[in-house]
């Protein structure tokens, strides 16, 4: 039986504060099986997001998921996180 996903609380959040800052979201939290909870693009540049609360941490599928993706792959707290994984400086 498949767990029901859930949104940690800041993911609305985050990303809602990136598209303000021009990024596009694509929302995938309920696809399910450790993949991260959404992707993320800015200036051709792509990444697959983990959003975690403040003291969480990656599940052990997660952890495999991270280690087997071979592209930009960021465990975000807020979303300073994710500007920080792309390079931009924020305020």
């Amino acid at each position: 039986m498949r767990k029901i996903a859930r949104k940690d609380k800041n993911h609305n959040e985050i990303t809602a504060a990136l598209k303000r800052c021009g990024f596009s979201v694509w929302d995938t939290h309920q696809m399910g099986n450790d993949f991260p909870d959404f992707i993320c693009a800015r200036a051709g540049v792509t990444a697959v997001v983990e959003v975690k609360s403040s003291s969480g941490s990656l599940s052990e599928g997660q952890k495999r998921f991270k280690n087997t993706w071979n592209g930009l792959h960021i465990v975000a707290h807020s979303y300073s996180d994710v500007l920080k994984a792309f390079g931009i400086k924020y305020s």
